[in-house]
């Protein structure tokens, strides 16, 4: 094998070896929400998804994909699909309101009972952590009201901010601009 060729093949092992990524395992995220409760655990998403229930509910999911991985016929990894998971869920019952079309709306509100309107989850697989504290402070904007029926993307922005406490995420943030795809509830 010629020196330029070796030089070649031992560039791109190298480069490989660099990225730390081996079959099977995801990539970095395409996109990861901000604030500080970053600090504490992974808010890095692939993907936004917008359901929509008209007059009911609608959620944002901030969803993460994992490609899961069998053994080949040789016995390395062949792809056997993706798993995800639900970094965080931005959920808002609407009690008969009509979608946020270009306005702001406050993710505290109450409902007639006292309750809250708004539920924040989260399922990541490995992580314990699936709820958090209640917001001290919440508002969620989108450019144009969710349609099922024109399912495009529809881009907005969120912050959240948690009451103190003793769980996890108390005191935190986190906050982001979004495009999240139109699906089915």
């Amino acid at each position: 094998m010629s020196g330029a060729r070796r030089r070649g093949w031992l560039l791109l092992a190298l480069c490989c070896a660099g990225c730390g990524q081996r079959p099977g395992e995801p990539g970095p995220p395409r996109f990861v929400l901000e604030g500080s409760l970053g600090q504490l655990m992974g808010l890095g998403y692939d993907e936004a998804r917008l359901r929509f229930a008209p007059l009911e509910s609608l959620a944002l999911d901030f969803v993460r994909i994992r490609p899961l991985s069998g053994g080949g016929p040789d016995g390395g990894d062949a792809s056997a699909g993706n798993s995800e998971d639900l970094v965080l869920q931005l959920a808002y019952r609407l009690q008969g309101d009509d979608p946020p079309n270009r306005q702001r709306i406050d993710l505290t509100f109450l409902d007639v009972s006292g309750g809250g309107r708004t539920a924040l989850a989260r399922n990541v697989s490995g992580d314990p952590r699936r709820t958090f504290p209640p917001l001290r402070v919440g508002s969620l904007f989108l450019e144009r009201a969710p349609n099922n029926d024109a399912p495009g993307p529809v881009a907005g922005e969120f912050n959240l901010t948690f009451q103190n406490g003793a769980e996890v995420a108390s005191g935190r943030t986190v906050f982001g601009r979004f495009s999240a795809r139109v699906v089915p509830p």
